[in-house]
């Protein structure tokens, strides 16, 4: 069975070169599926990874999560997605499980005694470790970019990771609408300059601090359910910034404009597990 890396490197290189090539036949529309199934699951994941560490396990959340086909799809490739799955199982067929995750979730994520890793990027990379500083600009100004803002951002820091992956699943999603109709010029272009904004949001924020501060949590994570996620996101960051740089090197940052021929099928895996009550909102003047 193929892991993550080496599935998604395999066939997003094969895709990319279907897609450059100058036949703009069937072998083009079923090469753009596949570059929309490909997107659709990178933003699954970071979706899953927003909702869990976006607030305590609860049975409101965890049943769509369950029953979302794109868990089994993964699972049956991603070690840590098949713990995170076996998780919430065990989450939702025993109360006492729950409240067991429930209580690593407060020890992990929030205390009040020290946390194994603080989950702000500021505390991180902060010359002084402190937050709404000068690295908590820096996010919200890449959220705004992007027309999105934090609601609470008076309050709380704009640099939490719930807040960075809620980011980068956004433009996950958006990237992967681009696709649906086909591909046109115009769409993959745009399509292109989305995945080049989260590479750079990837290499200059989430993979400074995000990967080493979920390392540290390892040790300290004893349900399946948040020693799962802390291996996603330790292996995942770095796997998805090779897959988006193999795009922004590829042909397709300076392809021409395709003609569509069919609509493929919608390739999507599933809908966004995030919360319903997303915290990123689309920004007003």
């Amino acid at each position: 069975m193929l892991t993550l890396k080496s599935r998604q490197q395999i066939a997003f290189s094969d895709v990319l070169k279907k897609v450059t090539c100058r036949e703009r036949g069937e072998n083009f529309v079923r090469a753009v599926a596949e570059l929309c199934s490909i997107t659709a699951m990178r933003a699954w994941i970071y979706s899953l990874g927003h909702a869990l560490t976006g607030g305590p396990p609860d049975s409101g959340f965890l049943p769509r999560i369950a029953h979302d086909p794109a868990l089994a799809v993964l699972a049956e490739d991603m070690e840590p997605v098949a713990r995170v799955r076996a998780g919430i199982t065990a989450c939702l067929r025993d109360p006492r499980t729950m409240r067991e995750a429930e209580e690593e979730y407060a020890r992990l994520y929030v205390g009040p005694q020290a946390l194994p890793a603080p989950l702000w990027e500021s505390v991180h990379l902060d010359p002084e470790h402190l937050l709404f500083g000068e690295i908590t600009l820096e996010v919200r100004r890449y959220y705004a970019r992007h027309g999105l803002s934090f609601a609470g951002r008076r309050t709380e820091p704009d640099d939490h990771i719930a807040l960075e992956l809620e980011f980068m699943w956004r433009l996950a999603a958006r990237s992967g609408a681009l696709l649906e109709n086909g591909g046109s010029g115009d769409a993959l272009a745009s399509f292109v300059s989305l995945c080049n904004a989260q590479r750079d949001f990837l290499e200059t924020h989430l993979l400074r601090w995000a990967p080493q501060s979920f390392a540290l949590q390892l040790p300290h994570a004893h349900t399946d359910l948040y020693a799962g996620l802390a291996r996603l996101i330790v292996d995942f960051l770095p796997s998805d910034a090779v897959l988006l740089a193999q795009l922004s090197t590829s042909p397709v940052n300076a392809a021409g404009k395709p003609c569509r021929k069919d609509r493929p099928a919608n390739p999507r895996l599933g809908q966004p597990v995030g919360r319903s009550s997303a915290k990123l909102h689309r920004r007003t003047p």
